[in-house]
């Protein structure tokens, strides 16, 4: 569900991993627990983090996350 979320009007070209982590976060965990349950280093998992950002054109989770409830409900 959450990967058509994200194709569903725009290309944000997120990669599977990127589309991994960032359903992790959306479920409220941190760096460091995504990193503890993919096996990566926190730094891994924080590149990563930039990464989906800077894709998705914001800064922080919370506007992340709100992002995908905007596409969610076609406001974007």
């Amino acid at each position: 569900m959450f990967s058509e979320l994200l194709s569903k009007k725009q290309d944000y070209s997120l990669t599977t991993r990127e589309i991994e982590i960032f359903h992790l976060i959306l479920k409220g965990l941190n760096n460091q627990e995504v990193a503890d349950i993919l096996q990566f280093s926190a730094h891994t998992v924080k590149n990563h983090v930039t990464n989906i950002f800077k894709k998705l054109i914001v800064t922080d989770r919370m506007n992340a996350m709100a992002k995908i409830y905007r596409i969610k409900y076609g406001e974007e």
